[in-house]
């Protein structure tokens, strides 16, 4: 009894209203079959839904290259109103009452953390201030300069290499005078790992560095530094932007402080309470067993208003239903839908769905988009090896790969330089071969191994290179790149594919306004 009065509650919830003007598709009522001479909408619907759109990312990007926001804008309600208006059909009532159903979920899981589980988190003003107290340093920053970085390793002991890369370092000191040419520069020519990134290191602050090193960064303005020499080598600089000294008292940090107390501790607690409720339950896949067992209680597919079911959704329709139980014994209603969202959601499916039903047509869209086609007379496979080194990131450990690298050659294999390397440095490596793979396979290692493997000749290896957020080097090693006609002809066929869908993107847009007719009245 009581799983057919959730599930009658879940029905009545997938046929709520949402109540978008002029008969909503959300709302389920039947659109007029011939449109009004006028779209109009009320100042204040007009206001709620710019302000919804504002926040949807696609949107927001689509708004930041208007030349007439506002403009845009009424553009873009006009055309969720025609798609819920007139399209409504390409959206099925299964789907919206999926859409009503998640959108229900969500509501009961935020009500349940604020109402419930957000009244036992507590976090003081004494604690707070020991926080304070005892990292006092993340609250103090000294005077910083966002800065590039041109490093050329050349030790004392090489004066051939050292007499080499001072010739190098100054010529760049005296051509490489903008922004630009600096990050062309140090991209081609620095061994530090930032070269990828065009030399960029990021904000340095006073107090994290000293001696020639600081006063060499700290130079008052913006633009080159002078030539810095060390033992290992040259550092040429580029302050790109001077950061000013800040310090927050107490008083100016004490509510920042205290919410992220409180954020940590409620995201702890509500993995443990989720762990606690899921502990109630037990999920069944087995084809004619119940979904799901509570207790005694054991929910249907049809009970759980689940079309085709997994794990997940099983896992959070549970979820979704004792929370719900404790909401009800506390007497507190979850947080109604917002029916903008809804329709939003559903204007979407429509969108799509009308996109591909006109990409049917091989006449459509007409072919307006400006510019030459994408080429690809071949497509390179690329077969290599990748040497990994953990526990390398330390300027010392850098400066001994260098060494080995310099002394192994240009042409030593990886394996040799991985055997050299546990020899005199206790670095232990691992090399991973890859063959004949497709550039776009290799994205997946990072872009700073993607970006070097591409200006790679065969029988090249890399500097050392450090992929973003590891702690970890990195040496290539091309072996061949080989031609591929056939992946040519796929990858001439995927662009002109996605060319085709975005032409017809701009083109449906420009139908649905046309098909608004009339322009959108606000009052």
């Amino acid at each position: 009894m009581i799983r057919r009065l959730f599930a009658l509650l879940l029905l009545s919830t997938a046929c709520a209203t949402a109540p978008i003007p002029n008969n909503s598709v959300a709302s389920g009522q039947a659109a007029p079959s011939k449109p009004s001479s006028q779209s109009s909408l009320s100042a204040e619907e007009y206001s709620k839904w710019k302000d919804y759109l504002l926040q949807q990312p696609e949107i927001d990007h689509r708004l930041r290259k208007a030349e007439d926001r506002e403009q845009a804008l009424s553009e873009e309600i006009k055309i969720l109103r025609v798609l819920l208006r007139r399209h409504r059909r390409l959206c099925s009532d299964q789907e919206r009452a999926e859409i009503r159903r998640d959108a229900r979920d969500a509501a009961v899981f935020s009500s349940y953390r604020r109402e419930i589980l957000k009244p036992r988190v507590q976090a003081g003003l004494e604690e707070a201030r020991e926080i304070f107290k005892n990292h006092a340093s993340n609250y103090r920053h000294s005077r910083g300069v966002f800065a590039l970085e041109i490093f050329l390793w050349a030790p004392e002991d090489l004066p051939e290499l050292r007499l080499e890369k001072s010739q190098l370092i100054h010529r760049l000191a005296e051509t490489c005078q903008s922004v630009e040419d600096f990050r062309d520069a140090a991209r081609k020519y620095s061994d530090a790992t930032s070269a990828f990134r065009g030399g960029a290191i990021g904000t340095i602050e006073e107090n994290q560095v000293s001696g020639p090193v600081r006063d060499t960064l700290f130079f008052d303005k913006t633009g080159l530094s002078e030539l810095l020499e060390a033992p290992q080598g040259f550092y040429l600089f580029f302050i790109t932007r001077l950061i000013p000294a800040k310090t927050s008292g107490f008083e100016d940090v004490a509510d920042r402080i205290i919410a992220s107390l409180k954020v940590r501790r409620l995201n702890a607690l509500a993995e443990k309470d989720q762990k606690k409720l899921e502990a109630q339950m037990v999920i069944h896949e087995a084809p004619g067993d119940p979904l799901l067992e509570i207790g005694s209680e054991t929910f249907s597919a049809e009970d759980l208003l689940l079309t085709h079911p997994n794990r997940e959704q099983i896992r959070r329709r549970g979820l979704a239903l004792l929370e719900t139980r404790i909401l009800a014994s506390r007497g507190i209603e979850p947080a109604p839908i917002d029916p903008m969202a809804l329709d939003w959601r559903i204007s979407r499916i429509i969108f799509r769905r009308l996109l591909e039903k006109k990409l049917e047509d091989p006449s459509w869209p007409p072919d307006e988009m400006e510019g030459p086609r994408p080429t690809f007379r071949s497509v390179e496979r690329w077969s290599f090896d990748l040497l990994s080194l953990d526990k390398a990131d330390r300027p010392k450990l850098l400066y001994q790969v260098f060494r080995v690298l310099y002394e192994t050659g240009d042409e030593a294999s990886l394996e040799s330089i991985r055997t050299e390397l546990e020899k005199c440095c206790g670095l232990k490596g691992e090399i991973r071969h890859f063959e004949k793979v497709l550039p776009s396979d290799v994205a997946g290692l990072g872009p700073e191994i993607h970006t070097t493997l591409k200006g790679l000749k065969p029988g090249e290896s890399s500097h050392p290179l450090q992929p973003s957020r590891t702690h970890r080097l990195v040496i290539v090693r091309m072996l061949a790149k080989t031609e591929d006609p056939e992946a040519a002809v796929a990858a001439r066929t995927r662009a002109d594919q996605a060319r085709r869908r975005k032409l017809g993107h701009e083109k449906l847009r420009e139908e649905l306004l046309a098909e608004a007719r009339a322009p959108l009245v606000i009052g």
